[in-house]
């Protein structure tokens, strides 16, 4: 009788552990989000869409591989990327980027970042809004974690740019 206990204490803590695991990749968290009015308020929303197609094209090696949905007509584009995290902090990050687009302005938003380390294939890390990592914590610290979440934040914060100079600058040569 007391083996039946010990097995369902063990159970049970093994599921609490993977559910705890689990919510920390919980899917659905706006990380970044934006409108962004063009100077050109004449730009169309058949020309802003071009536009994040052609950049998406151009800023990942294989947009057939990120972009997962894509709506001419809605103007809309949803990808879902990978990058490198600089500054030290190991790994990559995974993310969902939404473009959308109308007449004059466009809006993304950036979800779901989950920090991925990639020196073990395994997934430790997590939902980069979280305040501490859901690994293991004895493997992952909380100095470790701030380094990846400020590295992450630099990666996401270089692709914005990256899409906002981009649309900015098909901008002026929309007038060769």
């Amino acid at each position: 009788m007391k083996r039946y206990h010990k097995s369902v204490i063990i159970l049970t803590i093994l599921i609490a552990v993977f559910t705890f695991i689990q919510d920390g990749f919980s899917q659905g968290n706006i990380y970044k989000e934006e409108v962004v009015y063009v100077n050109d308020s004449l730009t169309t929303q058949n020309t802003l869409f071009a536009k994040a197609n052609e950049w998406f094209a151009v800023k990942f090696n294989s947009a057939n591989d990120v972009i997962q949905m894509i709506d001419k007509e809605a103007g809309k584009i949803v990808g879902k990327g990978y990058m490198t995290v600089p500054l030290r902090a190991y790994g990559v990050i995974s993310f969902t980027f939404i473009f959308e687009c109308k007449d004059g302005r466009y809006k993304y938003s950036i979800s779901d970042v989950v920090h991925r380390y990639t020196d073990t294939q395994k997934v430790w890390g997590g939902d980069i809004l979280l305040d501490n990592s859901p690994a293991i914590p004895l493997l992952l610290f909380k100095s470790q974690w701030k380094k990846a979440q400020i590295g992450s934040e630099s990666a996401i914060n270089a692709l914005i740019k990256s899409l906002k100079d981009y649309m900015e600058k098909a901008n002026e040569n929309e007038k060769w």
